[in-house]
């Protein structure tokens, strides 16, 4: 459901400056209604954005465990910085970022090696076979945090450029640039490891 919003903007001498309008999504809504007050709204901004969230951290860490962990962290530092929201970006976007940085951040505090073994929730067709899964799950784990975020958000969540960069905070030419060192680092480590088998 979306719901048009305008709005009037005011100059200094009181007279009507600019029109603003802007179609608000259902994240907005919560947003707002939470904001008002509605406590029961977090709820629902949680249920819309929780299975997301733990699929965008369980590819990130490989480990179902510490991907809800982290997902409920992402949860934490939503609700505690709602005030603060400016309403620039969506709300699935912003909370994203919050889940990625959770992520990058996690991943730096905990240097031990990470389990290997990890399942993800919903491959894409390219994925099927298990043991490529596998291969590449194993793959994603040896890659620097911001190699492995891109990766995962393009080619697991296929988001575009502009989407990739408004969650990690970067130019779409950041992005892209990233993402093709990510795509060679990869492509290097799948041939060493696997020896180059398709």
């Amino acid at each position: 459901m979306q719901t048009f919003n305008a709005t009037m903007m005011m100059s200094e001498s009181g007279q009507p400056a600019v029109m603003e309008t802007a179609v608000e999504d259902e994240g907005t809504i919560l947003v707002r209604r939470f904001l008002a007050g509605e406590e029961r709204a977090f709820d629902e901004l949680v249920m819309r954005y929780q299975t997301y969230v733990y699929n965008v951290c369980l590819q990130m860490l490989a480990n179902p465990s510490d991907a809800e962990d982290t997902a409920q962290n992402v949860f934490v530092a939503v609700y505690k910085s709602l005030p603060r929201f400016r309403m620039q970006s969506k709300v699935s976007t912003w909370i994203y970022r919050i889940a990625v940085n959770q992520c990058i951040s996690w991943r730096r505090g905990r240097r031990e090696e990470l389990p290997i073994e990890m399942e993800i929730s919903d491959p894409s067709p390219d994925f099927e076979d298990a043991e490529k899964r596998r291969e590449i799950s194993y793959l994603l784990q040896k890659l620097a945090p911001h190699y492995r975020a891109v990766l995962v958000l393009k080619y697991y969540r296929e988001l575009s450029y502009e989407e990739i960069a408004e969650i990690l905070a970067w130019s779409p030419d950041k992005v892209k640039c990233y993402l093709h060192r990510a795509r060679n680092i990869f492509k290097k480590l799948y041939e060493a490891e696997f020896g180059g088998k398709q």
